[in-house]
């Protein structure tokens, strides 16, 4: 069960740590075309996640869920504003 956890915590950092990565390479801009707050406001969610999950452990919980409402959300019309 440790070794379950231990995997599924690494995944979950991942998960953060790609969000961070990805919104590297998105515009202020492109963000605000599409209604979705700043780069700074989205650096701040996910960076305060990802600090989160280090030193609190069910805290990073809610830096997960930033990062799954970025990918499963903003990313997807970041990428339609792209393909116009």
């Amino acid at each position: 069960m440790t070794v379950l956890y231990l995997l599924l915590s690494v995944a979950l950092f991942l998960l953060q740590v790609l969000a961070i990565a990805d919104l590297v390479s998105r515009s202020d801009d492109d963000l605000r075309r599409v209604g979705r707050g700043t780069r700074a406001l989205w650096f701040g969610l996910l960076i305060t996640g990802v600090l989160l999950s280090i030193l609190f452990r069910w805290l990073g919980l809610l830096g997960v869920l930033a990062a799954a409402y970025y990918f499963l959300d903003v990313r997807p019309r970041l990428q339609a504003l792209r393909r116009e």
